[in-house]
């Protein structure tokens, strides 16, 4: 069968959308999905992001150099697809969507909680291309969902057909807190008990020490919020009889 020409046209799909966010000086946030992005340098890291100069980020980018690239999820893909045709001159995306923005690294841009990863990006140049301008920046930090790490860190050991051994974070450093992903023979933990030390407990034994709360406050900052119905929580529950929740 013959080939046809047609005329010159974008025909790179299936392509990654992300979220990208932004922020102007005057301490306003949005969101607004992406599909022209990608890597164009791994040393140093840089990638870019194609905005149409009428979106309303544009000029946010424009005015601060600096934005969020948040990769998506399933859980992320109303989201996803609401903030690349919505405009963010008429609502807050962040608050229709209940995507919560967070502080990072960056000075005016705030990254999207809910997402697994997230690329602080610096820009550098801006090139006007045409329908798009192309914001190029540098890779200043990614921050990383530490069960998004674990269990990237368990498929590659999976492909590599290494078993017998368990996925463990490890702390680097407590303030600012960040940890790396290290591995433990499974024999040594598993049907294990882990007992907190006994300097972490009181004199007194009806309390923990600061060294313990100063250790567990990384792992328990955050709300968690409980859905309530009539007044009572409104839990999960298990039917053994049918074998379904």
């Amino acid at each position: 069968m013959s080939k046809q020409l047609w005329k010159p046209g974008n025909m790179l799909y299936p392509l990654p959308a992300v979220l990208v966010s932004c922020g102007d000086k005057a301490g306003n946030y949005n969101v607004l999905t992406v599909a022209w992005t990608g890597t164009i340098c791994s040393d140093p890291a840089m990638v870019y992001v194609s905005v149409r100069k009428n979106r309303y980020s544009h000029h946010m980018l424009e005015e601060t150099g600096e934005f969020y690239i948040n990769l998506t999820t399933e859980a992320l893909a109303f989201a996803t697809d609401y903030c690349g045709v919505k405009s963010g001159k008429d609502l807050n995306k962040f608050e229709e969507m209940h995507l919560t923005p967070e502080m990072g690294m960056l000075s005016w841009a705030p990254m999207i909680k809910e997402s697994p990863v997230c690329i602080a990006c610096e820009v550098v140049r801006i090139e006007e291309l045409g329908s798009h301008d192309m914001f190029i920046a540098n890779v200043k930090g990614v921050y990383a969902d530490e069960a998004y790490m674990v269990g990237a860190e368990a498929v590659h050991y999976a492909l590599a057909d290494k078993s017998g051994v368990m996925v463990t974070l490890e702390r680097t450093s407590d303030a600012p807190y960040k940890c790396t992903c290290g591995e433990v023979a499974l024999d040594l933990v598993a049907n294990n008990e882990q007992k907190v030390p006994l300097s972490w407990i009181t004199k007194q034994a009806n309390y923990v020490t600061d060294e313990f709360i100063n250790y567990a406050r990384p792992l328990i900052l955050g709300e968690v919020e409980v859905p309530m119905k009539d007044g009572l929580p409104d839990y999960v529950r298990l039917d053994l009889t049918k074998g379904r929740i």
